[in-house]
């Protein structure tokens, strides 16, 4: 992947600037105002791995300009040239920090132990003039190229580097119809396929000689009648023959530049549409839905495939925004996505990328002032319930809007959502384990928004709007559900009796033998703490424990369950030992994949949560 990236001169980014990406997940996306300089970071991309165009900032010297991303590169993706990228990836793995300011080293610390053995650490890139550029000045460059010598290339080696990667870039303003065409480059990329490639491989060269023997037999017949007086030639002094590259260009220019991507399916082409015929936003659409087809599932790909995109909720309407990001974080498991947004309904419900919020301010100098780039603040997204407080204000409550106005939009439509908010992503893994049956029939949608706060807050927002559809029928419903919180008595929500059928919040709780049940959300005195792990059935749960070969004291005594038919909770196990256990976010989602791995494989829906039903018959009147 690439997980940083220093540029001079280029567009927006005047003298020198480093760009962070990061290396923690795949889904990264810039979000600020405009002009702040979002999109240049994926031109300058586009730029340097696909040699496009060169944007300078104006008024600077073009000669200085350059673009540099750093690389962290599996060893087993740089086959060719393997001594180069050992030489150099072992400069910057043991480069001495000398400014305690600069961030690469911030970022190569973090790395070292973990990723040395395994990754290349590349911090190289190539000037306008497309020569190869060291960061860290010429004493560092000068250093590193003499290690280099003595058969290094820079040519083969930007080549080889560049060859790693296939980088798709969709700007806002582009032309669909020829971008999907199937011979395009980037059309390629993403099918990982490459057309001349497969045209040759129908093209033996028996048959072609064939052709040309047959063909020269032809002419030969028709000049012999001619007496000698005329003759067919080609008029030129190259070749008269048929060759492979020939055909190739023909077959193309006949087979594909006059087929066009249409928006339909073939036993309804009186219905179906060209590319061209659709509106902005069937067109943005449709272009992340090729990206999501062909990437949505792990393959075996030569080269490391990396998606830029400008605003992927360009021209689309609010109840479409969701269904595009969500299909863009499945695309991010597989690849890896760079994207600009000024849709922040993606916030809560990323669980797994970064947000670089950009904005621009106004440097004073001796010279005169100058606007610069500033990367205000960067969001682990994994860690959005623990970060919220620290968003700026405008995005919080942007993205709390923007998703809420997604997910009314969706609730009307002629094919409506429903929808699931739960508090965090290990919740989503049970919850989507268990309603998988009825996922694709209701069109269930399940979203941890982060924490009980954020779960509450979204039922009020969404309660507003719904107060439109009260009585309708045939529309989305909206559950809301939350854990049982020591605290959660000093915290109600109102909850209208009238929207109940349309949404409704509810929260575990443990009830009678053992047994978890759902209540409603409301204020009470005297509550027990649960959440979904103390919601789960104990045998499952012990079987999951011994997988996971965890430390013995948190092992569970079966001769202590209390009730085998009840849950995890306190009450019902006598060594409960396992409150630590959970304190790490990231065990808890560890722990809740391998806990449906055992039941997948184990055991039946019959130890599926009896209070899951409860969610079923809400979406399912």
């Amino acid at each position: 992947m690439i997980i940083g990236l220093q540029v001079r001169h280029f567009k927006a980014y005047k003298n020198i600037k480093y760009i962070p990406i990061g290396h923690e997940h795949n889904f990264v996306a810039y979000s600020g105002e405009n002009g702040a300089g979002k999109s240049s970071i994926l031109e300058a991309l586009d730029t340097f791995l696909n040699n496009k165009t060169w944007l300078l900032t104006k008024n600077t010297n073009a000669t200085d300009s350059y673009i540099c991303p750093l690389f962290l590169i599996p060893k087993d993706k740089a086959p060719r040239l393997t001594s180069n990228f050992e030489t150099i990836s072992n400069y910057f793995w043991e480069l001495e920090q000398k400014d305690k300011r600069d961030q690469f080293f911030e970022i190569r610390d973090k790395l070292i132990e973990s990723h040395r053995d395994t990754h290349f650490l590349i911090f190289a890139g190539e000037t306008i003039e497309h020569k190869i550029l060291f960061p860290f000045g010429d004493s560092i460059q000068k250093s590193l190229l003499k290690e280099l010598e003595p058969n290094f290339s820079e040519k083969n080696f930007l080549k080889e580097l560049k060859d790693i990667y296939s980088y798709v870039y969709i700007p806002v303003e582009i032309n669909s119809e020829d971008f999907t065409k199937i011979e395009t480059v980037e059309m390629q990329k993403i099918f990982n396929k490459e057309v001349v490639n497969e045209i040759k491989k129908s093209l033996r060269p028996k048959d072609i000689e064939n052709i040309n023997t047959r063909l020269d037999s032809f002419v030969n017949e028709l000049e012999g009648k001619m007496e000698g007086n005329y003759y067919y030639d080609t008029g030129d002094t190259g070749t008269k023959k048929l060759t492979q590259t020939s055909l190739v260009d023909t077959i193309l220019e006949m087979y594909f530049k006059k087929r066009v991507l249409m928006k339909g399916s073939r036993d309804k082409v009186k219905l179906s549409k060209k590319m061209s015929e659709l509106s902005a936003g069937e067109k943005r659409e449709s272009l992340i839905n090729l990206v999501y087809v062909f990437l949505k599932e792990e393959k075996e790909r030569d080269k490391i495939i990396i998606i830029g995109i400008d605003e992927p909720e360009n021209s689309l309407h609010t109840a479409i925004c969701y269904e595009q990001f969500e299909k863009l974080k499945k695309v991010s498991k597989f690849a890896q996505v760079l994207l600009t947004t000024h849709w922040y309904g993606f916030l809560p419900i990323v669980d797994r990328g970064l947000v670089h919020f950009i904005k621009t301010e106004i440097k004073e100098k001796d010279s005169g002032s100058d606007e610069i780039v500033v990367f205000d603040q960067t969001v682990d997204l994994y860690r959005y319930p623990y970060q919220t407080k620290k968003l700026p204000k405008d995005f919080s409550l942007k993205s709390t809007n923007d998703l809420v106005q997604s997910i009314f939009h969706s609730l009307t439509t002629s094919n409506p959502y429903n929808w699931l908010i739960c508090e965090g992503s290990s919740d989503q893994i049970y919850l989507d384990y268990f309603l998988r049956n009825i996922k694709e029939e209701l069109n269930l949608q399940i979203i941890p928004v982060g924490g009980v706060e954020l779960v509450k807050k979204f039922h009020t927002y969404i309660s507003l709007p719904i107060h439109e559809i009260i009585g309708a029928k045939n529309n989305g419903r909206v559950f809301c559900l939350t854990d049982t919180d020591a605290n959660l008595r000093k915290n109600g929500v109102v909850q209208y009796k009238d929207l109940k059928p349309h949404i409704i919040l509810k929260r575990l709780s443990v009830g009678d033998n053992h047994v978890t049940e759902l209540i409603n959300f409301e204020v009470e005195e005297r509550q027990q703490p649960i959440d979904i792990e103390k919601s789960l059935n104990p045998e499952v749960f012990l079987e999951t424990l011994i997988q996971l070969e965890v430390d013995g004291k948190y092992l569970i005594d079966t001769d202590g369950i209390q009730n085998i038919k009840g849950n995890t909770t306190t009450g019902n196990l006598r060594n409960w030992e396992i409150e630590n256990f959970f304190s790490d976010e990231k065990m808890k989602d560890d722990f809740a994949l391998k806990y449906i791995s055992v039941m997948a494989e184990r055991f039946d829906d019959k130890y599926t949560p009896t209070w899951v039903k409860e969610i079923i018959d809400f979406f399912s009147k």
